[in-house]
C-alpha cells in the first residue's frame, strides 16, 4: 500500500527577514518567522524529497525508457540505475538538484539500453534488493500502472490547482482502489480532487473521505503570514522612533542633540555630539536597528546649542 501527505499552497518560501525581531508582547513578528521557517526547513524531509523527484520524473520525454532508484539522506539524493541515453542522465540530476531541500546529488547512473547496469555484482545485488523491496511496497514510483506510481501521480496533478489552495488531501491506494482523504476548502476542492484521481491511469475506483473546511495554515504559510507581519511592522517612523528611545539614557551622549530622519530604511543623523565616542555610539545604535539598511552620519562634535547660541 502506497500513502502519500501533502499540504497544498500557493505561498513561496522565502524567509528573508527570519532572525529580524520587532518589539512587541510575547514572541514578536521576526521571531515567528524565524520559527516557522525552522519547521518548514525541518517538514521537508528525506522521504518528502525522494518522493517529489519521482513525481517530477513522470512524463519527462529524456527518461522514457528509464529504469532510476533515487535514495536521500540527510539532504544528499543519490540516483542509481540505467537512462537511455546521456540527455536523460542531465535531465534526472537538474530535476534533482533544483528540488526543494536537496544539499547535493551523487550520479550513479549508467547509460544503456533496458537491461544495462553498472557492472559490479555489490551494484547488481543492491538494486535487485531494492527491486523486491519496491515489489513489497506494492510496486515501483516509475512504474506505470503501480499503486506507488498512482499515488506519485495523482499527488504530482494536485500540486498548482487553484480549487486545492489551502487543501491538505492524503492519497492512500491499493489494488488500484485510491482512497483521498483529509480536507479541502470548497465542494470545488472536493470535485476537482475526485476528478484527478480518477482520470488517472491504472485507477480502478475512487474513495472519497474528503471533508470541507478551513485547514491548518501550512508552514510555509505561517511563514510567508509572519514576514508579511514583519514587513508592515517595520516603518521608517517605527525606526525612527525606535533609535531615539535606545540614545536616551546612554552615557557618551549626554549633552547631545541629535536629529534622525528615516526615509526607505536609510537613517540620517544630524545634529551635535560632546565627543567622538558619542558619534561612535549614535551611529552604532543606528546600525544595530531592525529595519535599518544604512545609515548617513551628519553629526557634528562641539556642544549642545542653546537658545542665547
Amino acid at each position: 500500500m502506497q500513502k502519500f501527505t501533502i499540504a497544498l499552497t500557493t505561498a513561496a518560501v522565502a524567509v528573508l527577514m527570519a532572525g529580524v525581531p520587532v518589539p512587541a508582547m510575547g514572541q514578536t513578528a521576526g521571531q515567528k518567522a524565524e520559527q516557522a521557517a525552522k519547521d518548514t526547513g525541518n517538514a521537508v524531509s528525506d522521504s518528502w524529497i525522494t518522493t517529489k523527484i519521482k513525481a517530477k520524473f513522470i512524463g519527462e520525454d529524456a527518461l522514457k525508457g528509464s529504469d532510476i532508484d533515487v535514495d536521500t539522506e540527510n539532504g544528499v539524493v543519490t540516483l542509481k540505475g540505467r537512462v537511455a541515453a546521456e540527455a536523460g542522465r542531465t535531465r534526472a540530476k537538474a530535476i534533482a538538484k533544483d528540488t526543494d531541500g536537496v544539499k547535493s546529488v551523487v550520479d550513479r547512473l549508467v547509460v544503456g539500453p533496458k537491461g544495462t547496469v553498472a557492472g559490479d555484482d555489490d551494484h547488481r545485488a543492491d538494486r535487485a534488493d531494492r527491486r523486491d523491496a519496491d515489489r513489497d511496497d506494492d510496486g515501483d514510483a516509475n512504474m506505470p500502472g503501480t499503486d506507488a506510481w498512482i499515488t506519485t501521480k495523482i499527488t504530482a496533478k494536485f500540486v498548482g490547482e487553484d480549487a486545492l489552495e489551502g487543501s491538505d488531501i492524503d492519497v492512500d491506494t491499493e489494488n488500484g482502489v485510491v482512497t483521498l482523504k483529509g480536507s479541502v476548502a470548497a465542494e470545488a476542492g472536493r470535485t476537482r480532487a475526485m476528478a484527478i484521481a480518477k482520470d488517472t491511469d491504472g485507477v480502478k475506483s475512487v474513495v472519497d473521505r474528503l471533508t470541507i473546511g478551513k485547514a491548518e495554515p501550512s508552514l510555509a504559510q505561517k511563514t510567508e503570514n509572519a514576514i508579511a507581519e514583519t514587513a508592515e511592522t517595520i516603518t521608517d517612523g517605527w525606526i525612527t522612533t525606535k533609535i531615539k528611545t535606545q540614545f536616551v539614557g546612554e552615557d557618551p551622549l549626554e549633552g547631545s542633540d541629535i536629529e534622525v530622519d528615516t526615509e526607505d530604511g536609510v537613517v540620517t543623523l544630524k545634529g551635535t555630539v560632546p565627543t567622538e565616542a558619542g558619534r561612535a555610539r549614535a551611529v552604532a545604535i543606528a546600525k544595530d536597528t531592525d529595519g535599518v539598511k544604512s545609515v548617513v552620519d551628519r553629526l557634528v562634535i562641539g556642544k549642545k546649542r542653546t537658545s542665547n547660541d
